[in-house]
């Protein structure tokens, strides 16, 4: 997956900074789980690097029916 980003300031009507997020993720047999890696990077809105981030991620579908208690 590929996410592009931007924290804009409404009180100075300015863009503070922006980024792009990337995951690669392994589905699981049933479609109901994923697991893969993450990577954030920011940049000032010159084009600056200001950021870098590297991480795992875990996700669970949750549909309609999923119940409050089924989260937590």
């Amino acid at each position: 997956m590929n996410h592009f980003f931007q924290n804009w300031d409404p009180a100075s009507n300015s863009q503070q900074f922006r980024g792009q997020i990337r995951e690669e993720i392994d589905l699981d047999r049933s479609g109901d789980e994923h697991l893969g890696t993450v990577v954030v990077d920011g940049y000032d809105p010159a084009g600056k690097p200001l950021f870098h981030q590297e991480g795992t991620v875990h996700a669970t579908r949750v549909t309609v029916k999923t119940d409050f208690k089924d989260l937590f």
